[in-house]
C-alpha cells in the first residue's frame, strides 16, 4: 500500500520561505501549553485539598496521573462533606477531560507548518487503528489555539473558585480568583473533538458506529 500527505513542509527555520505570523502562532501555542499546565495543577490542589493540607496529601496527589486525578475528585463529590459543591467537582472534570482531549490532540498532533487563508497554521497528522486504519490531517490556526486557551482559562478560574469553596486560603488563591475573576458559576465547554478522518481502507460498519459515538 502507498500513500502520501497531499501537503508541503515548510520548515520555518529556512529563511527563504515566508511564513506569515508565524511568531503570533508559535505565541498562541505556548499559551495553550503554559495554561494547560496550570489547569492540571489546579486539579491537583483540589484533590490534595480534599485529602488534607499535608506533605503526605503533596506527595500523593504530586505521583497521581491526570486521570486518576479526575477519579478521585468524582470519588469525592459522592461524599456527604463534598455535597455542597458535588456538582461543581463533576463539571470541572468533564470540563477537564474534554479540554484534555484537545491538548492531546493539539501537543501531539503537530506535524508540520503551513499557510491557510494567508496566515501561517499548524498542519497536524495522526493516525489510529480502531477498527481500520484512519489518518487525521485537520488544519490549526491561531485563532482555534485563542479559543482553547479562553476555554482553558474559564476551567482554572472555575477550579480556584471551588478550592475556595472547600475550604483553601492564602494571598496565592486570593491573587488567582482575581486574576481569573473566579465565580462557582458552572462554565459552558466547547463540543467534543471532531476529527473527521480519512480512511486508508475500505469502510465497516463498526467504523461507521464508532464515528457516531
Amino acid at each position: 500500500m502507498q500513500w502520501s500527505y497531499s501537503y508541503r513542509i515548510s520548515p520555518p527555520s529556512n529563511p527563504r520561505v515566508h511564513m506569515p505570523s508565524f511568531g503570533n502562532l508559535t505565541m498562541r501555542f505556548m499559551d495553550a501549553v503554559m495554561f494547560w499546565n496550570h489547569a492540571e495543577s489546579t486539579l491537583r490542589q483540589i484533590v490534595q485539598h480534599i485529602l488534607g493540607q499535608s506533605l503526605m496529601s503533596l506527595a500523593v496527589a504530586a505521583e497521581m496521573g491526570n486521570m486518576h486525578l479526575q477519579r478521585a475528585a468524582r470519588t469525592a463529590a459522592h461524599e456527604p462533606e463534598m455535597e455542597h459543591v458535588a456538582e461543581h467537582l463533576n463539571h470541572f472534570c468533564d470540563g477537564f477531560d474534554r479540554l484534555r482531549e484537545y491538548r492531546n490532540f493539539y501537543v501531539h498532533g503537530i506535524y508540520a507548518t503551513t499557510v491557510h487563508e494567508g496566515l501561517t497554521a499548524f498542519q497536524m497528522l495522526t493516525i489510529d487503528g480502531k477498527n481500520q486504519v484512519r489518518m487525521f490531517n485537520p488544519i490549526v490556526t491561531a485563532l482555534d489555539l485563542t479559543a482553547y486557551v479562553g476555554a482553558v482559562q474559564r476551567l482554572i478560574g472555575y477550579g480556584v473558585a471551588i478550592l475556595k469553596e472547600i475550604g483553601a486560603d492564602g494571598t496565592g488563591l486570593d491573587n488567582m480568583i482575581k486574576a481569573y475573576n473566579s465565580k462557582l458559576d458552572k462554565p459552558e465547554w466547547p463540543p467534543q473533538l471532531k476529527k473527521v478522518p480519512q480512511y486508508l481502507q475500505a469502510r465497516t460498519p463498526a467504523a461507521d458506529a464508532d464515528d457516531d459515538a
